[in-house]
C-alpha cells in the first residue's frame, strides 16, 4: 500500500476531445487502490469551439506540465497515459522530466507524410495556409451508429485549423526528440486507425531509449468509425484497459517505479 501511495497518474485526453475519453480508464486505475489520479481538461476543451480555436499546443502542454509538477514536487512517481494528442504531450513531458512510466494510445509523432502519402486528408500539408482562409472547417457528418460503437464527447463536425497547425508544428520537435525518452513505455495502436497512421507506433517504439518497452497493435473489424478512440471503442476498450493495468502491475511488482 505504501508503494501505491507513492505513485500518481496523469491521464490526458486527445485533440478536440474531453475527459470522457479517459474516464473509464481512470475508474479502473482507481479500483486498483491508487488515489493520486489527475484527469485535467486541457485549455479550450469542453467549451465552445470559438474558445478552442484560440488555444495552441503550448497552452495544452503547459496545463499538463503543471499537473505533472504538482505530483512530482510532492515526491510522487508519475505515470502518464495519453490518448492521441494526450500521448504526444506525454512524450513531450517524458523528454523533459523523469517520468516513471508512459503509455501512448493511438498517439502521433506526425499526422502526415508526403512520400508516400500517409494521413487522414490530403489537405493536411496545406493547413498552414488554410488556417487563414477558413479558421474553422466543417467535417462530414458521422453515422449515428459511430457513437454507439465508439462513444465520444468533444468538438464534432468541425475542426479548428489554428490549433491543429500548432499541434502539427509541435510534433516535429517531439518526433526529433524521441531518443530522449528512457522511461518504461507501452505503445498501443490499431492498424486500422484512420486518423493517426499506425507507423507512428513503430517509430515511437524503435526510437525511444527505454529499456522496458512494449507495443501492442489491436485490429478493429468494423468499418464505420475512425477506429481511433481506443479507450471507448467496443472492440478495444477492455483490451486497452487490461494492457495498461498489466503494465502498471508489472512496474509495481518489479519495483521499477
Amino acid at each position: 500500500m505504501e508503494q501505491i501511495d507513492k505513485v500518481a497518474f496523469l491521464l490526458l485526453h486527445g485533440f478536440g476531445g474531453s475527459r470522457f475519453e479517459m474516464s473509464f480508464l481512470a475508474e479502473k486505475i482507481g479500483e486498483l487502490g491508487f488515489k493520486n489520479i489527475s484527469l485535467p481538461v486541457l485549455p479550450g476543451h469542453e467549451k465552445d469551439i470559438s474558445v478552442f480555436k484560440k488555444t495552441r499546443f503550448s497552452h495544452w502542454a503547459q496545463r499538463a506540465e503543471e499537473e505533472f509538477l504538482t505530483f512530482f514536487h510532492n515526491d510522487l512517481k508519475v505515470i502518464i497515459i495519453g490518448l492521441s494528442m494526450g500521448g504526444s504531450i506525454g512524450m513531450y513531458l517524458a523528454q523533459r522530466y523523469p517520468v516513471a512510466g508512459l503509455v501512448t494510445i493511438a498517439s502521433p509523432v506526425y499526422l502526415y507524410k508526403i512520400f508516400p502519402f500517409e494521413g487522414c486528408s490530403f489537405l493536411l500539408p496545406f493547413i498552414s495556409i488554410l488556417r487563414f482562409i477558413k479558421p474553422i472547417v466543417k467535417l462530414p457528418p458521422q453515422p449515428a451508429s459511430s457513437k454507439e460503437i465508439a462513444p465520444y464527447k468533444g468538438y464534432e463536425g468541425h475542426c479548428a485549423l489554428g490549433p491543429l497547425y500548432s499541434f502539427i508544428k509541435a510534433l516535429k520537435n517531439i518526433r526529433y526528440n524521441l531518443p530522449l525518452i528512457s522511461c518504461p513505455i507501452l505503445v498501443l495502436h490499431s492498424p486500422q486507425d484512420k486518423i493517426v497512421p499506425v507507423n507512428n507506433a513503430w517509430e515511437i517504439i524503435t526510437k525511444v531509449r527505454s529499456e522496458i518497452r512494449k507495443m501492442e497493435l489491436t485490429p478493429i473489424r468494423e468499418q464505420i468509425t475512425s477506429r481511433h478512440v481506443l479507450t471507448t471503442h467496443k472492440e478495444t476498450k477492455d483490451k486497452v484497459e487490461r494492457s495498461i493495468l498489466d503494465f502498471i502491475t508489472y512496474l509495481i511488482h518489479n519495483k521499477l517505479i
